[in-house]
């Protein structure tokens, strides 16, 4: 079973997962019991490393999870739930530009003493560019209709497909827990 992008929206094993919400002006979070799916799949990046029907079934899964730990219960059929969940995941490369030492005038490079058969003194320039994969997974709380945003809550972190899937789940488990843990406890 492959668990790729749970990677790709909560990253790899070191890498810091940054959490943030946003409330509509005017929501009142505190009313909220019960909810229901908005989408029947979420919108998940379309990329050869990733099964999206497991992915939308863990991602769905941890969901419901959390926000059963949070009091939140499902909404029976045939009832009006208090508000809609739908969740969207993205993959994007990121690039950083940076200069290294030039403001100081120092070597980016190795340096050794002329004695020693090792290193020599390297002028590696001052530029560096770097470039990943940030995942970023939005869980959306939307009024009952599924038509208006009133909460959202984001989790982002750099992405490593080589992680193993235990890992992987692990990891797609803290994001979504880091996220819903912004709404109030029911």
């Amino acid at each position: 079973m492959l668990f790729v992008l749970l990677a790709s929206t909560v990253g790899i094993g070191c890498s810091e997962i940054e959490v943030s919400s946003q409330t509509t002006s005017g929501a009142d979070l505190s009313r909220i019991k019960t909810y229901a799916w908005r989408d029947v799949a979420g919108r998940l990046p379309s990329d050869p490393r990733i099964d999206r029907a497991t992915l939308d079934r863990d991602i769905r899964s941890e969901i419901e999870r959390s926000l059963a730990e949070r009091g939140f219960e499902l909404a029976s059929a045939g009832t009006e739930p208090d508000v809609r969940v739908a969740y969207r995941a993205f993959i994007k490369v990121k690039t950083d530009v940076s200069s290294v030492n030039e403001p100081t005038g120092f070597s980016t490079g190795w340096s050794a003493y002329p004695d020693d058969e090792g290193y020599r003194a390297v002028d590696s320039g001052g530029t560096y560019t770097t470039e990943w994969e940030q995942g970023r997974l939005d869980i959306d709380l939307l009024d009952s209709s599924g038509a208006e945003l009133i909460w959202r809550g984001s989790a982002r972190t750099e992405l490593d497909f080589t992680n193993p899937p235990k890992e992987r789940q692990r990891r797609l488990r803290l994001a979504v827990t880091r996220i819903v843990e912004q709404l109030p406890r029911r």
